[in-house]
């Protein structure tokens, strides 16, 4: 299994796949949630939870611009 960073990764991967706006912040949502968790387990530090949030908000606002592209 990989480990919790990776595992992190694979999710914030999938904002990039999301069809539809609203589709992208549930996939970041679900990254949060799940960061959240590890967290909470102590399974990652508070700095790789910020690390890792801010590569899934990017991933979140790219998408969002790419997606607002194709629609015009």
């Amino acid at each position: 299994m990989p480990n919790a960073e990776e595992k992190v990764r694979e999710h914030i991967r999938s904002i990039d796949a999301a069809l539809y706006p609203d589709f992208v912040d549930e996939a970041y949502s679900t990254v949060w949630g799940y960061l959240l968790a590890l967290y909470d387990f102590e399974l990652i530090s508070e700095s790789q939870r910020e690390d890792l949030d801010r590569e899934a908000v990017a991933a979140r606002e790219t998408r969002k611009a790419k997606l607002a592209k194709k629609k015009r």
